[in-house]
């Protein structure tokens, strides 16, 4: 669901605010007050709001709402800026090392892994999906047009839109087959690759398919080495089909929040963390980039692009944000002004209050934060 659409039909007072239909919880506190980060042996250098100028009251309001309620459904909340974490607060039971379901914020992850290859000279943009794979297609067939670059932008062509439970190639029909690569290659041609965008799970399935044999290397184990120890991540768990033998590069990838949001700390250092390269800033560059517009908003590789709507002590203005999305509540935002980034997971599936996140952020979190003057 795009930014826009979300802000319009939830407000934060759905999420948060005590009504009749909304039962109130009391939740045992597991954060400081004001979310003030612990240290630990995961590479995240330590700041604090004041630091970071963030406005404390605002952040201790939001902490005691989210320990207060449980009616929110999140999980857990990460800020940093400037490249200093400078918030964590755990709820609704769980603490740092809860390892989350991520569920389609995984794509944007296996984004920055197709970065990855690309950065080592192990993936073109341009190569043709079907060849990669080793199968062959006859020269005026549409599919053998499709490229690395139609999946990661959504282009792929094919009859395959999670938004419509009759489509043939819908998520919850390739989940109730074992082989999801074969499930993809089999679904027709709709229209031109690249023409428009239209969200499908199947192909950034097969974009881990081309992945592995792009780089003679299991999906888990090429993220083991090449992005995930950069980034000093050492929990994580991919999912998987066909009896373990594809990874589920589409989804369910499981991460402690801290960790997550290193990827959005990725993207707003243009591929650098801890001044060690680790993606190509070409390819962040173009990764948040629009290249298609996907439900109604504007689309990169495998990564959300909008502008976020805020009320600051100096009036109205709108951010740039580039977001990961997950069904449940699970979110990356990255606010380039503000030098930003926020992380949540949660357990709003299928829910309005998914879009909570999206609320505080809008509500709470980027006004109380205090713009830089540039170069500063």
């Amino acid at each position: 669901m795009s930014l826009s659409a979300t802000t319009q039909r939830v407000a934060l007072a759905c999420a948060l605010a005590t009504t009749p239909t909304l039962a109130c919880h009391r939740a045992a506190a597991s954060s400081a007050p004001d979310g003030a980060p612990t240290r630990v042996d995961d590479g995240w250098a330590l700041g604090s709001l004041e630091s970071a100028a963030i406005d404390r009251d605002a952040m201790v309001a939001l902490t005691r709402q989210l320990e207060t309620r449980r009616d929110h459904r999140i999980d857990a909340l990460v800020i940093a800026r400037g490249g200093e974490l400078v918030y964590e607060g755990y709820f609704r039971g769980t603490s740092r090392d809860t390892l989350h379901d991520l569920r389609s914020a995984t794509k944007s992850i296996t984004s920055l892994l197709a970065g990855v290859a690309f950065t080592r000279g192990e993936l073109s943009l341009a190569t043709p999906v079907w060849s990669a794979l080793g199968r062959t297609l006859p020269a005026a067939d549409p599919r053998a047009r499709v490229t690395v670059e139609s999946l990661l932008t959504m282009g792929s062509g094919l009859e395959c839109d999670d938004r419509d439970r009759r489509s043939p190639g819908n998520e919850e029909r390739m989940y109730r087959r074992r082989d999801w690569l074969r499930f993809f290659l089999a679904l027709p041609s709709a229209r031109p690759p690249g023409a428009r965008g239209v969200y499908c799970t199947a192909g950034v399935v097969a974009l881990g398919a081309v992945l592995e044999r792009s780089t003679r290397t299991p999906v888990p184990e090429y993220a083991r080495r090449h992005l995930f120890e950069p980034l000093e991540i050492r929990d994580a768990s991919w999912a998987s089909y066909d009896r373990g033998r594809g990874t589920d590069t589409g989804g369910h990838l499981r991460l402690r929040a801290r960790d997550l949001a290193k990827f959005g700390q990725l993207i707003l250092s243009a591929g650098e963390w801890r001044g060690a390269r680790v993606v190509a800033r070409a390819w962040i560059e173009q990764a948040t980039r629009a290249h298609a517009r996907v439900d109604d908003a504007e689309y990169g590789y495998l990564w959300w692009l909008n502008e976020l709507p805020v009320r600051a002590a100096d009036g109205p203005t709108r951010y740039r944000v580039v977001y990961a999305a997950g069904n449940g509540g699970q979110f990356v935002f990255v606010l380039p002004e503000l030098e930003l980034v926020v992380a949540t997971t949660g357990r709003a599936y299928n829910s309005p209050r998914a879009a909570a996140p999206l609320e505080i952020l809008r509500h709470v979190i980027a006004p109380a934060v205090t713009p830089r003057a540039r170069g500063s």
